[in-house]
């Protein structure tokens, strides 16, 4: 009787102690794969961050190059005001233009063939 439970008691501990390793493995693996899912978050998320960050700058440069080029047409318009409320048929003579004496106007009477010359 006593060879039967030191041999029972054996196969307990024998069998607690596998069940102990297997989940040793067990958790060392989970524990394993947790830090490296943590890792890969976290370098996901600097990504994110950086790139975040670049977008923010990248749209602060494109805001001030779109205000960059209304200032400049701003200028453009009003040196084309400026240019428009200075000719006048005199200055154009004074420049060499002539006044035109004989006009001539095409007219195309359909959308197949030729024009009319008047």
């Amino acid at each position: 009787m006593q060879h039967t439970l030191t041999h029972t008691t054996h196969t307990l501990y024998k069998t607690a102690d596998t069940i102990s390793r297997t989940f040793s493995n067990s958790i060392r693996f989970i524990s394993s794969g947790l830090f490296l899912m943590s890792i890969a978050l976290l370098v996901a998320y600097m990504y994110l961050l950086i790139n975040s960050i670049m977008l923010t700058v990248e749209q602060k440069d494109i805001q001030n190059s779109i205000q960059t080029t209304h200032t400049h047409l701003s200028t453009l318009e009003g040196e084309y005001l400026n240019a428009k409320e200075s000719l006048t048929k005199e200055n154009a003579l004074s420049m060499g233009f002539v006044s035109i004496t004989n006009k001539t106007y095409a007219n195309r009477t359909s959308y197949i063939g030729q024009a009319d010359v008047q």
